[in-house]
């Protein structure tokens, strides 16, 4: 990818791409930082990322990024998915709920 290739990606994607990091992390700071992450590692993988598909990679990638984010989130606790908010991806719940045993499970069903 070209240098004026990734301009125009950066132009086109910038916008979508925060708002999806926006939507996952539910905190716009957060996203801006995500979304800049981004668009680096597409600029330090360019030569292996084809301008069709950047994209779908930076998509791919922020998505990565914010799992990552969410993840560290339920490991220190600050943020309960459970409060104000429903999982979005069952990655999410999968992990918060494989913490808990068994015992803890059944007298909330």
């Amino acid at each position: 990818m070209r240098r004026n290739e990734y301009r125009k990606v950066v132009m086109t994607a910038g916008d979508r791409l925060h708002s999806f990091a926006a939507w996952m992390l539910r905190d716009r700071e957060e996203a801006r930082d995500v979304t800049q992450e981004a668009f680096l590692r597409l600029w330090e993988h360019r030569e292996r990322v084809r301008p069709a598909s950047a994209r779908s990679w930076l998509l791919r990638t922020s998505h990565r990024l914010c799992m990552d984010r969410i993840r560290k989130r339920i490991l220190r606790n600050e943020r309960r998915f459970d409060e104000g908010f429903e999982p979005h991806c069952a990655l999410v719940a999968e992990f918060r709920f494989g913490e808990l045993g068994r015992s803890e499970l059944q007298p909330a069903i």
